[in-house]
């Protein structure tokens, strides 16, 4: 790991120092591009969209824009002059650039870490802020849960965090939070709190945003600080109030089955506790229902749980498909209708 602070003039020797030499490189080829990109005197960046629901498009986001982002996190999470982060996600994607701005934005320091799936293996220094995929989460479980405790506060986004996962973080002192967003509203707008007394069930609004809901029940953001338009989304949400949302799944996962709507995120959570292989559930057309729910599994075994003991009738997948290896987009997501359409052929 390498410290930068983002100190006064400090941040200016330590940045030039690592920009001229070779040293940034070996974390991540992409963080001296992107810190040429964003102290240039051109008024935005180019980001590429993660290709989780469609493929990756390269998009021009303001800098005032992620200036006015960057502010909402440092308020939220209280983080002040002088703390330290830890940059442990990819700088080519959002999030990690926006680690990079909101240490810019609040005079931090950046611990730089190598992307990697377990990236506090080597960490032993405190610090304030972190942010990971739940896939890095659990395994820094797994392999340094002790690291933790060096962690205040920790963001946990790119991905669902599954019920196993939840149960691990409640141990925990780490406060952990699931975040919502995307590329288009420069990182997170909302956060859940996942441990501690005040754990919820409902994602909280960051900055100036407020939500509504669409004709579909899609939720529909509103950020002035980001954004001069509403952003519609394809996520269905139960709105608790303008400010406060419970996520339910994505709009084009939904399945219709004789007229009865099936997330199959929450099929997801019930039935990841007796099956031990990854696996997702996806839809298929069906003469009779309209859509049916499928299930696909990861590896070659032909061992199948009883369904009945977790799912309604209703919910329960009509077939199921495997495939010796899942597709993953470029950031790490899984690409669902890939993986479907390979376990179609296997």
């Amino acid at each position: 790991m390498i410290k930068l602070s983002f100190i006064d003039l400090e941040y200016t020797q330590s940045l030039n120092a690592c920009l001229k030499s070779d040293l940034l490189n070996e974390y991540d080829l992409a963080i001296k591009p992107f810190l040429e990109a964003y102290f240039n005197p051109h008024s935005c960046v180019q980001v590429s969209t993660s290709g989780s629901t469609g493929e990756p498009k390269l998009i021009e986001l303001d800098k005032e824009k992620m200036v006015a982002s960057a502010k909402a996190t440092l308020d939220y999470f209280n983080l002040k002059k002088g703390d330290t982060v830890l940059l442990s996600l990819p700088t080519k994607f959002i999030a990690g650039k926006m680690i990079w701005v909101r240490s810019i934005v609040g005079e931090l320091n950046v611990l730089v870490s190598k992307p990697t799936s377990n990236p506090i293996k080597s960490l032993d220094k405190k610090v304030e802020f972190a942010a990971m995929t739940p896939h890095q989460v659990g395994v820094c479980l797994d392999e340094n849960p002790e690291k933790f405790d060096l962690i205040d506060q920790l963001i946990i986004g790119g991905g669902a965090v599954s019920e196993s996962l939840l149960v691990r973080i409640q141990k925990l002192t780490t406060k952990c939070y699931a975040t919502y967003g995307m590329t288009e509203t420069i990182t997170h707008v909302a956060v859940k709190k996942l441990n501690g007394t005040d754990q919820s069930a409902c994602y909280e609004a960051v900055g100036q945003t407020t939500f509504e809901v669409g004709a579909q029940g899609n939720l529909i953001i509103n950020a002035p600080h980001l954004s001069h338009k509403k952003i519609e989304t394809n996520d269905i949400v139960r709105l608790i109030n303008s400010r406060q949302f419970e996520w339910l799944g994505r709009l084009d996962f939904v399945i219709n089955s004789g007229g009865v709507k099936l997330f199959p995120e929450q099929i997801e959570s019930k039935l990841e506790n007796i099956i031990n292989n990854r696996f997702f559930v996806w839809k298929e057309k069906d003469e009779l229902l309209g859509e049916k729910a499928v299930l696909v599994i990861e590896g070659t075994s032909t061992y199948l749980p009883d369904l009945s003991k977790v799912l309604d009738k209703i919910e329960r997948p009509k077939l199921t498909y495997r495939a010796d290896e899942f597709i993953y987009t470029e950031n790490g997501k899984l690409d669902r209708k890939a993986s479907y359409l390979k376990a179609l052929k296997t």
